[in-house]
C-alpha cells in the first residue's frame, strides 16, 4: 500500500478581537520572552513613534540579525484579514525621521497582527531604511506573530488574552476537547475579561519552576479563572 502523509495544519488566532492594548501587552512579551530583551514600553498617548524602545546593547541567543537601539511599533488592526500596506504607515515616517535625528532609532521594528507580503515588507522597509540614522528596519506580521505563540508555551501563559482566539479541536483529541470546552464554558465570560496580576505571574513562574502551584484565596476571589488561564 503507499505512504501516506498527514500534514498538519497551523493554529491561527483571531488576533483582530484581542483590542489594541492586550495586542501591545502581546508584543512587548513576545520582545521579552522569544528575544530575550527588556524593553521600555510607553504610554498610549504622545509615545511619539514609539510604543516600544530599547537602548544599549542586543544579544542575540536565536536569531542572526543583532540590532542596537531599537523602536518598536505596533500596528494593530480590527479588521479580520487586513493586509499591511505602506500608506498605513506614513504618519510614522516623520515620527522615525525626527527619533532618527535624536540617535534614538537606529533599528526600527514593526510588529503587526495584519498580513505583511514580501512585496510590501520589501516597499515598507527601503522607505524607513532611507532615512538617514536608521540602519535596519524589519517588519513582523500576522503569520510571524502566530508561529511565535505556537512555538512557545511560556508566552501563551503569560499572555492569557489569547486563549480561546484558537481552535482547540487542532490541538486535542475529541474527548480532551469536549473536557475542556465544558470547564471553559462554565467560566462564562470570566477568560475573556481575565486580566493579568501579581498571583497569576507569581503562579505562572511557579508552574515553570517547579511543574505546580497551590492556589489559595477567598471564595471569588479568582482562583479558578487562574487556574484555567495557566492550563
Amino acid at each position: 500500500m503507499p505512504k501516506t502523509s498527514v500534514q498538519a495544519t497551523q493554529i491561527e488566532y483571531n488576533l483582530h478581537t484581542l483590542g489594541w492594548k492586550a495586542f501591545q501587552d502581546l508584543c512587548s512579551t513576545i520582545i521579552s520572552e522569544v528575544w530575550g530583551q527588556t524593553a521600555q514600553i510607553f504610554s498610549d498617548t504622545n509615545d511619539g513613534g514609539r510604543d516600544g524602545a530599547f537602548y544599549g546593547k542586543w544579544v542575540r541567543i536565536k536569531e542572526e540579525v543583532e540590532f542596537q537601539d531599537f523602536v518598536v511599533q505596533c500596528k494593530f488592526s480590527k479588521i479580520s484579514g487586513k493586509s499591511l500596506n505602506s500608506s498605513d504607515l506614513s504618519d510614522e515616517l516623520s515620527k522615525v525621521e525626527k527619533l532618527a535625528k535624536k540617535g534614538l532609532c537606529r533599528s526600527y521594528l514593526i510588529v503587526t497582527n495584519a498580513k505583511v507580503s514580501a512585496k510590501k515588507e520589501e516597499i515598507i522597509r527601503r522607505k524607513f531604511e532611507s532615512i538617514n540614522g536608521v540602519n535596519h528596519c524589519r517588519i513582523y506580521g500576522k503569520d510571524w506573530v502566530t508561529a511565535k505563540i505556537n512555538e512557545n508555551s511560556r508566552l501563551r501563559m503569560l499572555v492569557p488574552q489569547v486563549y480561546g482566539l484558537g481552535d482547540l479541536s487542532q490541538i486535542l483529541d475529541q474527548r480532551a476537547y469536549e473536557q475542556s470546552s465544558e470547564i471553559l464554558s462554565s467560566l462564562g465570560g470570566d477568560i475573556k475579561k481575565f486580566v493579568v496580576t501579581k498571583a497569576h505571574q507569581k503562579s505562572a513562574k511557579a508552574i515553570l519552576a517547579h511543574g505546580f502551584v497551590l492556589l489559595l484565596g477567598d471564595p471569588a476571589s479568582g482562583k479558578s479563572t487562574i487556574a484555567a488561564a495557566l492550563a
